[in-house]
């Protein structure tokens, strides 16, 4: 996939390994990005955090012995996880040309990142998204009782807890760090 253009992207970062390939199979696009600064990347983080503390989370019991089906999920959740992370420096680039874009031009310039974290942090928000996460995983992760079309109690194939972990430890604080970042470089 990554020789058909699709890391040109702006909300796609290249993946988890090196290098970036140079040698399209179509020719590049002559895409006009939105950022500013666009070489900020946290996938070896990212894949840190999947490894030691996403799939212990889960509580996974036995071996299935579908190494080949588990890669694919695991590679697909990773560019997931990756997207919704590095899809910061977009909104960073939004909140920065917004009305308090002045508050940002000041904040960075005393390179007070806890100031712009702050500015940042919507919490209302935030618990918007974790809460309709955890409601997904419970939903969405459950058996449907077909006959009786009601969810199946104590089915889940992903504990909701796991979820609202990922997003308030991981996701939200490392979507954070990446705005901030991008924000602090801003005015370079």
């Amino acid at each position: 996939m990554s020789t058909f253009r699709r890391y040109q992207s702006a909300d796609y970062e290249y993946s988890f390994t090196n290098p970036k390939p140079h040698n399209y199979v179509l020719a590049p696009l002559n895409l006009t990005s939105v950022l500013k600064d666009d070489h900020y990347n946290i996938n070896a983080e990212i894949f840190k955090l999947y490894v030691n503390n996403v799939i212990p989370s889960l509580n996974l019991v036995g071996d299935d012995q579908l190494y080949d089906l588990t890669a694919t999920a695991d590679i697909t959740l990773l560019q997931a996880i990756s997207r919704r992370i590095h899809y910061g420096k977009i909104v960073a680039e939004s909140k920065f040309v917004g009305p308090t874009a002045a508050q940002y031009t000041a904040l960075i310039k005393a390179k007070d990142e806890a100031g712009i974290s702050a500015l940042l942090t919507d919490a209302a928000q935030e618990a918007v998204v974790i809460a309709r996460a955890t409601a997904k995983a419970s939903y969405y992760g459950a058996t449907l009782d077909w006959v009786n079309n009601v969810l199946v109690p104590g089915t889940v194939k992903i504990p909701p807890k796991a979820v609202t972990d990922l997003y308030k430890n991981y996701l939200i604080p490392l979507t954070k760090v990446v705005e901030v970042h991008y924000l602090m470089h801003r005015l370079d």
